[in-house]
This record gives structure tokens, sequence and C-alpha cells, in this order.
């Protein structure tokens, strides 16, 4: 029995993905990155974060900024986790 190989499946799905580009990829990054260290920081309430906090109110809507269910929470950090690996991080890497 034959079984195909990747380029055989493409060719036959005609299957074509354009990558995204390197700003794509950082700017996802950077939402990400905004998006949990804002979660963690009112966890804190630390007031040195409060400019922080601000510019990211600013930047991105209300309810993109949580609160997140487990769910979400693990889907922001595995997109986080993958887009790092992408740029060259280990995995895992989640400091925010």
């Amino acid at each position: 029995m034959h079984v195909p190989n990747a380029a055989e499946l493409l060719d036959e799905f005609d299957f074509q993905v354009d990558p995204r580009s390197g700003r794509e990829i950082l700017a996802a990054e950077q939402k990400l990155f905004d998006l949990i260290w804002y979660q963690r920081s009112l966890c804190d309430m630390d007031p040195v974060g409060k400019p922080g906090r601000r510019r990211v109110e600013e930047t991105y809507p209300k309810e993109e900024l949580g609160p997140y269910t487990d769910f979400e929470w693990g889907l922001l950090n595995g997109k986080l986790s993958a887009l790092r690996w992408v740029l060259g991080d280990h995995w895992d890497f989640l400091d925010t």
C-alpha cells in the first residue's frame, strides 16, 4: 500500500499557505505579551505597573483585556509560547 508523502498530499489538495510576515508575527507576540502582562499586573496590583496598564487599556478594546476563563488563559499563553518559539526562544518561555 502506497502512503503519500507531504508533497503528494499538498499536490492532491492544492493546499497553499502563505506564511505570516515577520511584522505580523512580532505584532501578535507583542499583543499577547501585553494582554498576559496586563492580567498578571492586575493580580499584583503593583502601583508601579499603573503607567503600563494605562498604555494597554488605551491600546486594546476593553473586551480583550479579560478576565479570562481558564481555557482562554491557557490559549493566550500557548499562543505566546508558539510565537516566541518561532522567533527563536525556547518552548514555554512565558516571561512578561
